[in-house]
């Protein structure tokens, strides 16, 4: 009877807690997955989205939906980062499974400051393990991800420091940012030159 009501337990437990405290968070360090989505707003005619492409500039990739009130909140934020590094090496894409007119409408209403990706099948959001929004995946120049986190921790500082515009190198840390079952991975980021 125990060992059959304590894996029961487990099991409600593993729900409870949200089926991606189980998926591998492997991002952190390695390269950035392939960017395969079906429509980009906003940018130049048949924009590379691949990373040999993408090398040179860091990326800013955000994970949002114009349904979601904290993406609202988010996207004015990022627009003030985007807004210092205008003209700079500097790529922020904003990844959503809306349909293009429901993002034609948002942005209609609320201005965002770089590419929009549409990604229908969710096939970028499964391959970066998004399961909530909004989040934010920085990758440096070498399309290998530097940070994993929540829009409102990213500051100009931080892609800054992504960029390695700082004497003494980088202060990202060399480990994961967010372990597997952490419910606010936000909150183990670092960006200690942000203070």
């Amino acid at each position: 009877m125990y060992p059959v009501a304590t894996a029961l337990a487990a099991l409600a437990l593993t729900f409870a807690t949200g089926c991606n405290a189980w998926m591998p968070m492997p991002l952190h360090g390695h390269p950035a997955p392939r960017l395969t989505v079906e429509k980009v707003r906003q940018a130049p005619f048949n924009p590379d989205l691949s990373w040999p492409g993408l090398q040179g500039k860091v990326v800013v990739l955000e994970f949002w939906e114009p349904w979601n009130d904290a993406s609202t909140a988010e996207v004015a934020h990022m627009n003030e980062v985007a807004s210092a590094f205008e003209g700079q090496n500097v790529q922020f894409i904003y990844i959503c499974t809306a349909s293009e007119k429901d993002v034609a409408t948002y942005v209609r209403r609320f201005p965002v400051k770089g590419w929009l990706a549409i990604d229908s099948d969710q096939s970028v959001f499964k391959r970066y393990h998004i399961g909530t929004v909004p989040t934010t995946v920085i990758a440096d120049e070498q399309g290998i991800v530097r940070y994993v986190t929540k829009p409102n921790l990213v500051t100009v500082n931080t892609i800054r420091d992504v960029r390695n515009d700082f004497p003494g190198g980088h202060s990202y840390r060399e480990e994961p940012l967010f372990m597997p079952g952490e419910d606010d991975y936000s909150t183990s980021v670092t960006m200690m030159r942000d203070h």
